[in-house]
């Protein structure tokens, strides 16, 4: 494939430049049969190929909707790639999503093949008013990612990546909203490549990273920041195995940074003091000392970071986190000040499915508690007279699918 005919603001581009010049190196880690085992750039790369491969053999179009519905793993992503690379259109299902929710789904994005991580979840997309054709990713998927398509079906694959546009749908992120009605958020692949964009000019992100990521992608919040961003990066991910395993996937990863949601900081949090109260009253004291030096700096934090605090930054982290980004809900401002004293930076910033996730953010160089910061580069946001936040940004939708009204 001439990697020079791909069209830039896509999120193949990217991926497919990045797989050729990164060849062998790991770009993810997951955890399988008792170990931790990586993924090569390139493996990757041969993966997404011989799926699209498999969907044109299946049938599938471009513009096609196949929906992608399984808890986080890598065959996620490979899904994900193979089906853009192919022409079609992911749609995202949560696993924990109803039977019902997840036919309206189908029903509503005319999906017309799905992904699924095993029998249960496949039978809440198939049957009456839901999808005939539904790959097992344990089973299934498997084969397809083993067998290299035919020279016929490769050059057929590589005409579809080099046809993908700017302009043309990569995704219809389904989201409740207020009405509790699922609808289909339109998100271009300029809207996710643009505010990536955007993103990597606020926040220093680079090849040397490494990233843990656990929240579902079936969120744009996680797809988006967990996954796309580190490819145009270059960096390295892990792939949590849950979040009861979260504290010792991070010991194994030792991340640079990751995003995360309040309810992780809250339960580090806590963790943090059950852990305190167990000490004997005078480690309490010194315990109390060191957050409060921590808080206000000045020449006794080095002192307070040695004692007390970076032993404790250690185990929450792994030792080498630059940030954690924190969305999805309002992060309480003692919870924040909190990870601040120990030296933990954590970047809270706002979005919506919307607007393809972030629109504004704290950032290293700009962070006041208890806000999410200001707009990303090329983001407006206006307040209008009735009190709604207006936001202007190249990552905002184009509608909702099938559904001009809402």
């Amino acid at each position: 494939m001439d990697l020079s005919r791909l069209q830039d603001r896509t999120t193949l581009a990217p991926f497919f430049r990045q797989a050729e010049r990164f060849g062998d190196r790991p770009l993810i880690h997951h955890h399988r049969e008792g170990g931790w085992r990586p993924v090569s750039w390139r493996e990757m790369r041969d993966r997404a190929l011989a799926i699209a491969g498999r969907l044109v053999e299946e049938g599938i179009r471009p513009g096609d909707r196949v929906i992608v519905m399984a808890p986080n793993r890598v065959e996620w992503l490979n899904a994900d790639t193979a089906i853009q690379a192919a022409g079609a259109i992911t749609v995202p299902v949560y696993p924990s999503s109803t039977k019902d929710t997840a036919r309206a789904i189908v029903e509503n994005s005319e999906a017309v093949l799905a992904f699924a991580g095993d029998d249960q979840l496949a039978a809440k997309l198939k049957g009456p008013g839901g999808l005939q054709r539904v790959v097992l990713m344990d089973s299934e998927l498997a084969g397809w990612m083993s067998t290299p398509p035919g020279s016929e079906t490769l050059a057929e694959v590589e005409r579809r990546i080099l046809a993908v546009g700017p302009d043309d749908l990569a995704t219809i992120v389904y989201t409740s909203g207020t009405t509790g009605e699922p609808k289909g958020v339109m998100l271009t692949q300029r809207a996710i490549a643009d505010i990536i964009d955007s993103c990597l000019e606020v926040f220093p992100i680079g090849e040397d990273d490494v990233s843990l990521s656990f929240l579902p992608f079936s969120h744009i919040f996680e797809r988006v920041n967990g996954a796309y961003l580190g490819v145009v990066a270059g960096g390295t991910g892990y792939l949590a195995r849950s979040f009861d395993t979260l504290v010792e996937d991070i010991a194994v990863a030792r991340p640079t940074l990751m995003t995360g949601v309040p309810r992780v900081f809250e339960k580090m949090h806590q963790a943090v003091m059950a852990e305190v109260e167990k000490q004997p009253a005078w480690k309490q004291s010194l315990f109390r000392w060191a957050l409060r030096t921590g808080r206000a700096g000045g020449p006794l934090r080095p002192l307070a970071d040695r004692l007390v605090l970076k032993p404790i930054r250690t185990r929450l982290t792994g030792g080498r986190l630059r940030f954690f980004v924190s969305g999805g809900a309002p992060l309480a401002p003692h919870i924040e000040e909190f990870f601040w004293a120990l030296g933990i930076k954590i970047l809270q910033g706002w979005g919506m499915t919307e607007t393809a996730s972030g629109a504004t953010s704290n950032t290293l160089e700009a962070h006041r508690v208890g806000t999410v910061g200001r707009p990303l580069p090329r983001v407006e946001v206006r307040i209008a007279g009735d009190g709604e936040l207006l936001v202007k940004s190249p990552g905002n939708m184009t509608g909702y699918y099938r559904n001009q009204k809402a």
